[in-house]
């Protein structure tokens, strides 16, 4: 009677960093449970929930959302850049000089300079902007992100930009099966501006030439919209990012 996805899917990386239980909450788990007839809360079970609609679903869809306790956080911009365009064409430098940069393939004991960075560099993350995630909570996001690559727990890549002899900016890239996933790209705010990212991102797409890369912003991020834009990304989709915090957590 239920369809694929239709209950919450505890979300077992996130729970751990969180240290309470941590949902992701499918789209047809509102259709399923008009059939099924489950119970109005998604779930029993305190803890955080999160899920995605996309933004092009008629308005009633996001009202059983926020109908259920959900509170609108972001609206997500995914964007992709097709393969082989690297080649055939390259961005636009916008006339500056490119800062010569040493490319790093961090180890554990780099995790927390690279986290502080990232806590530095990128603060318009879904779990920075949600009032009822702590400040420490989204930071230890970011170690995880981190540490799970440096670990192998997750599969990609992650390099880091040394400049002077000090990490300046730190790039995580998820390999997935038909593709690849930008999913952390930080660049120290004083170093901002000077083509540290640009490089980063060259020698990614040497490495993924075969296979398109998405990236997912904010959609206010005006300036990382157009930065990723002057790569050759182009907007795939949009979706509301909604999240619950049910109560009893402790």
């Amino acid at each position: 009677m239920f369809t694929d996805g239709a209950y919450p899917e505890p979300h077992t990386w996130l729970s751990d960093v969180f240290g309470y239980p941590c949902f992701r909450v499918s789209p047809c788990f509102f259709d399923a449970r008009k059939l099924g007839g489950q119970s109005p809360a998604p779930n029993p079970v305190p803890g955080f929930y999160w899920g995605r609609i996309t933004t092009g679903i008629v308005s009633t869809k996001l009202h059983e959302w926020l109908d259920e306790g959900f509170n609108l956080i972001d609206v997500s911009v995914t964007l992709q850049r097709p393969p082989g365009l690297f080649e055939t064409n390259p961005w636009r430098t916008g006339g500056k000089d490119v800062v010569p940069i040493t490319v790093g393939f961090p180890q554990l004991s780099d995790v927390a300079d690279l986290a502080g960075l990232a806590e530095q560099a990128w603060r318009c993350s879904r779990f920075n902007l949600d009032p009822k995630v702590t400040a420490e909570q989204a930071a230890a996001v970011k170690r995880a992100w981190i540490s799970s690559y440096v670990t192998n727990q997750r599969e990609g890549m992650l390099l880091s930009a040394i400049l002077d002899g000090k990490k300046v900016a730190v790039l995580c890239v998820a390999k997935k099966p038909e593709f690849f996933t930008i999913e952390l790209l930080a660049v120290k705010p004083e170093y901002q501006g000077r083509g540290i990212a640009k490089e980063l991102l060259k020698m990614l797409f040497r490495w993924t030439k075969d296979r398109p890369v998405t990236v997912g912003t904010q959609a206010a991020n005006v300036d990382a919209i157009r930065f990723y834009e002057d790569c050759g990304f182009r907007t795939q989709k949009l979706e509301y990012v909604l999240h619950l915090h049910r109560s009893q957590v402790t």
